[in-house]
């Protein structure tokens, strides 16, 4: 019985294939679970086939697909999910058509753009001196300011690029040091560790840092920092010690973490006519809002809006590349004889140093 079996199976095998070739036996009824001549349908776990596979019409694979070798497509590719190589090496994506390249692109032939070309700036805000450079032929151009301005030692610097021994915490909940990690200008900044336990009127002072001098003039107060985490306006303080009390002005919010941002204080309300101390305080609002973070100054700056050249567009970040004096040919120093003042629109430059007598064109990337 058993060596009749063996011959009846291959029969009935047969003869299904010869009832679908003939059309009377539908391939759906076999596919679909329906029993004909005893024969059920079969469904393979996993199939190894060592030689080639060939498929002569369209074919649907619902599943994931492994292939380990190399793959030759003659056809056209229709990777209507979009593409990705190593995870995030290179990807295409889905409907958008949007491509990434983490390494290098290197293209040999010419390049035609459609639109503008946009070189990000260092994500770090310039940390270290870090820049990305575009080389070739950038979108810069001359601005034309007008005769420059004598400060009168108006533009004041309240923390520079050597800030050891400047300032002071409050109290045990800030712990000060000199660091050389995350700076922009000079090769340190100012570090301030909040802890989680600080409280409102923790921070960091610097006693009689404005030498009681006068600010009734000054608008604007200019910050260069970096901080661990982001914050609202108001979270942290810039208080201003006159003879007549202490001033108190919000510091405006800060969008973005580890990354080197200006941002500007108005200070032009108040009687500040004998400054002295000079403090950065967290708020009651700051004390709630805040857990543990680290805060970075490298710049801090006041100075009289009289004192602005307007640069008339907005410049990149890093964009005042050059800034000469017309008369003598001279070129201007950054935080010699002026600071770059970004504002939400167009960018001014402040000066530091007397330039009453001279014309001033500024060389700007935007």
């Amino acid at each position: 019985m058993d060596k009749l079996r063996q011959y009846i199976n291959p029969l009935r095998w047969l003869a299904v294939v010869l009832l679908i070739t003939a059309g009377l036996v539908a391939y759906d009824n076999i596919k679909g679970g329906a029993n004909i001549l005893g024969i059920q349908p079969v469904r393979f776990q996993r199939v190894r086939i060592d030689d080639t596979l060939r498929v002569d019409g369209a074919s649907t694979l619902t599943g994931a697909t492994t292939q380990t070798g190399a793959l030759t497509i003659a056809g056209a590719l229709a990777a209507n999910g979009g593409i990705s190589v190593d995870t995030s090496a290179f990807t295409v994506a889905d409907t958008s058509g949007n491509v990434a390249t983490a390494g290098t692109l290197t293209v040999a032939g010419a390049t035609s753009l459609a639109a503008d070309v946009t070189l990000s700036a260092d994500t770090t805000g310039g940390n270290a001196g870090a820049k990305n450079e575009f080389i070739g032929l950038p979108r810069i151009k001359l601005v034309g300011g007008a005769q420059g301005t004598n400060p009168g030692s108006q533009t004041i610097s309240l923390f520079d690029d050597t800030p050891d021994g400047e300032y002071a915490p409050v109290d045990g909940d800030v712990v000060e040091s000199a660091d050389t990690t995350y700076y922009k200008y000079g090769a340190k900044s100012y570090k301030a560790a909040f802890a989680a336990t600080a409280e409102a009127g923790d921070g960091i002072v610097g006693t009689n840092a404005a030498g009681g001098v006068a600010y009734d003039d000054m608008e604007s107060a200019g910050l260069l920092v970096y901080c661990s985490v982001t914050w609202t306006s108001g979270d942290l303080t810039l208080v201003l010690v006159d003879d007549g009390g202490a001033r108190t002005y919000n510091i405006p919010a800060l969008a973005t973490a580890n990354k080197w941002v200006w941002l500007e204080v108005d200070i032009s309300s108040g009687d500040l006519s004998a400054v002295s101390d000079v403090k950065i305080l967290l708020s009651s609002q700051g004390a709630t809002n805040l857990a543990a973070f680290n805060l970075y100054i490298d710049l801090l700056y006041v100075w009289d809006s009289v004192d602005e050249e307007a640069l008339g567009t907005a410049i990149v970040q890093d964009g005042v590349l050059s800034v000469i004096n017309v008369e003598t040919g001279a070129t201007l120093v950054e935080l010699t004889d002026y600071i770059v003042h970004y504002e939400n629109g167009n960018d001014f430059i402040v000066y530091i140093t007397d330039q009453s007598t001279a014309d001033i064109v500024i060389l700007v990337a935007y």
